[in-house]
């Protein structure tokens, strides 16, 4: 349903805005982050 992939849309919108916060901090935070997402 196109409401659910909405949703999923905008948590992976903010998953990349929270990333992008990380990397401003320390790439070795973006890997750990990504590595709990994978």
């Amino acid at each position: 349903c196109n409401c659910i992939h909405a949703r999923l849309s905008g948590a992976y919108a903010d998953l990349v805005s929270v990333v992008g916060t990380l990397a401003g901090q320390g790439k070795s935070d973006v890997t750990a982050s990504a590595a709990v997402v994978a």
